[in-house]
């Protein structure tokens, strides 16, 4: 099932209760206003199983507030599912970005991409060389609800891990390079959100020297651009 499947329903069942319920308040109170609380009247809202009946104003305003109060619960709940629920990612997210790898004019012609086991809601790739060396390892996976949680997470783990964190610029929604404080400690990774998708592109720290980091992230940039762009 799509993972914004029950926050969208449960929206529209809190708009429908919403022009229910409005409704009756409105009118039954203006009813109750100028003709009595227990003035009978059809509610007035777009509910064919209330309009059947004579209901007394004051009822009326009682519906309506149920309707409003069934209204914010709903809504409430479709927005909290919406910001704890992933976005599904492209199936073909980790294949994009491992071929604008090895189009770079320094890749080596023995480098091949394999597609590993798939995580939940991800794609999961290594480029290997024919003699086994990982040159990097590519992870994409779906933004973590409404406000791109999986982003903020994955940064803040780089940094408790002791990473340096470098903002970089016009490469999509947002992207940063994480590298080592302590030389050959750790590989140098680049974490990028984009369309609804968070990438995270490790390199191997021995053999992608800053130099080549810079231009994987132009080749990238070249390729998927910036978000803010691209809404102009």
């Amino acid at each position: 099932m799509l993972p914004m499947f029950w926050p969208t329903l449960l929206a529209l069942l809190a708009i429908v209760a919403l022009a229910i319920g409005l409704p009756g308040v409105l009118r039954g109170g203006q009813v109750a206003r100028e003709r009595g609380r227990d003035t009978l009247m059809h509610y007035p809202g777009p509910s064919i199983w209330l309009k059947g009946r004579l209901t007394a104003a004051r009822w009326v305003q009682w519906i309506g507030r149920l309707y409003l109060v069934t209204a914010v619960c709903l809504a409430t709940l479709a927005f909290s599912l919406g910001l704890s629920q992933p976005m599904l990612p492209n199936d073909h997210a980790c294949a994009r970005l491992a071929t604008i790898i090895l189009d770079l004019p320094w890749a080596n012609q023995s480098w091949r991409d394999h597609p590993t086991e798939n995580r939940q809601h991800g794609c999961n790739s290594v480029i290997i060389d024919a003699e086994g060396t990982r040159w990097f390892s590519i992870h994409s996976s779906g933004s973590d609800g409404l406000i791109g949680e999986g982003y903020r997470h994955q940064v803040r783990e780089l940094e408790r891990s002791g990473m340096a964190i470098k903002p970089i610029s016009d490469l999509g929604r947002r992207a940063v390079i994480a590298t080592s404080r302590t030389k050959g400690l750790r590989n140098p990774i680049l974490v990028i959100e984009h369309d609804q998708e968070t990438h995270q592109i490790e390199m191997n720290g021995l053999t992608i020297d800053t130099e080549r980091r810079t231009q994987i992230i132009d080749a990238i940039r070249k390729t998927i651009g910036s978000d803010s762009a691209q809404a102009m």
